[in-house]
């Protein structure tokens, strides 16, 4: 679980994320850990013949630089927290994809794949985030491959903004892919839930 820095009398944090595994996954994990600023929260899962997957769950603030924004915002705290750590010009809304990239670098280093689970709050196509996937490898796992285009994924807008993004490897191990209606499955939400299974014995390369 990861969220920006709170001071402890506060009742109410916006933003963060969360990460969570059941069953037999759980002995796979081998390290994990969250961004500081609160905008992501990451996995490492162990598969076999030294390799895994990386896994990501992020949020990216809608805010844009120098958007004034309310006190008690995700974007609000971040950038003071940025600041106090000697960013004149805080950008939380891009800053994510800086630190992402070291995390996936240095996993991706050790022969894991990425799969990037994210609310954008952009569509695909915008520029920054497509920067990202590009320089990871990253594709759009729900319509790859597929003649479809996927629904909106928020309550107040007719785009999609939320992603799961993987490599080829992780691309080849999906058995099925999707979206699931507005408030089913999460009833508090004003986001779709977006969903892949995946094969285990291609993902992890398990004999």
């Amino acid at each position: 679980m990861s969220n920006s820095r709170a001071n402890p009398d506060d009742t109410y944090l916006p933003g963060g994320t969360a990460m969570i595994t059941q069953g037999k996954f759980s002995g796979r994990i081998i390290a994990r850990g969250m961004d500081h600023l609160g905008n992501f929260t990451w996995m490492a899962i162990r598969g076999k013949k030294d390799i895994g997957v990386i896994a990501i769950t992020a949020y990216r603030v809608c805010q844009r630089a120098g958007t004034k924004s309310g006190p008690d915002t995700a974007f609000t705290r971040q950038c003071i927290q940025m600041r106090e750590e000697g960013d004149k010009n805080p950008d939380p809304r891009n800053k994510i994809f800086e630190n992402m990239n070291e995390i996936l670098d240095e996993w991706m280093g050790k022969g894991f794949h990425p799969m990037v689970m994210i609310d954008s709050n952009s569509e695909i196509t915008e520029r920054n985030l497509n920067d990202f996937t590009e320089r990871n490898g990253l594709h759009d796992i729900i319509t790859t491959g597929r003649e479809m285009e996927a629904p909106p994924s928020y309550a107040r807008g007719k785009k999609r903004i939320d992603f799961l993004l993987g490599n080829d490897h992780i691309q080849r191990a999906v058995i099925n892919s999707g979206a699931l209606g507005l408030y089913d499955g999460l009833k508090a939400s004003d986001h779709t839930m977006q969903y892949v299974d995946l094969d285990e014995k291609l993902l992890f390369q398990d004999d």
